[in-house]
């Protein structure tokens, strides 16, 4: 979770960055929407980040705000759910969002990828989320895919042969299971 605080603040670091020099101080807040599963299951994550973003405004905002831009985070609550994800995206896109963080969840970011097509830029919070090259989407971490690569050739080198491995059924699951997979049939793992 530290992790994907981290790579979030980086995120919203760089895209603030790269925003016009020509902004007035006179211009209305920087707002940038953020997609968070605020209530349900993960509600300890989307609260999590949530509080981390509206600290982070708030360090900006004392220290003079985005090139003189008070710094606005408007967080909704997709409830890890993908279609309200998508509802929330589809808004933002329809306001010309420049970069959207979240969703949190890798259903959510598989969702929400189709309407992000042509942007806005999107940080999805999850490593299990593997965009496409050279769309807007990006993802936290290192991709789910990598670690379990590393994993089970951690596994190989200490000398076991069986393991034994439970994911659940939804689009974690089934990306861990795909990872496994790869993994597994790799030569090296192949015995």
């Amino acid at each position: 979770m530290a992790l994907a605080r981290r790579c979030s603040l980086a995120f919203v670091a760089c895209a603030l960055a790269a925003l016009p020099a020509t902004l007035q101080a006179a211009d209305p807040p920087l707002e940038i929407t953020a997609l968070e599963p605020m209530t349900g299951g993960a509600a300890f994550q989307g609260k999590a980040q949530a509080q981390t973003l509206l600290q982070f405004a708030d360090y900006v905002n004392k220290h003079g705000g985005v090139r003189g831009r008070q710094l606005k985070f408007n967080i909704y609550d997709t409830q890890g759910n993908p279609q309200i994800a998508v509802q929330f995206m589809n808004d933002a896109v329809a306001k010309k969002a420049v970069a959207v963080i979240g969703p949190a969840f890798a259903a959510e970011c598989a969702a929400i990828a189709a309407v992000v097509k042509n942007g806005p830029v999107d940080y999805c919070t999850s490593p299990g989320y593997h965009p496409d090259n050279g769309s807007y989407v990006y993802s936290a971490g290192f991709s789910t895919l990598d670690l379990i690569d590393v994993m089970m050739r951690d596994l190989r080198e200490r000398g076991l042969k069986k393991v034994a491995l439970i994911t659940s059924t939804d689009t974690t699951g089934q990306d861990g299971e795909r990872g496994i997979d790869a993994a597994l049939a790799q030569p090296a793992n192949k015995d």
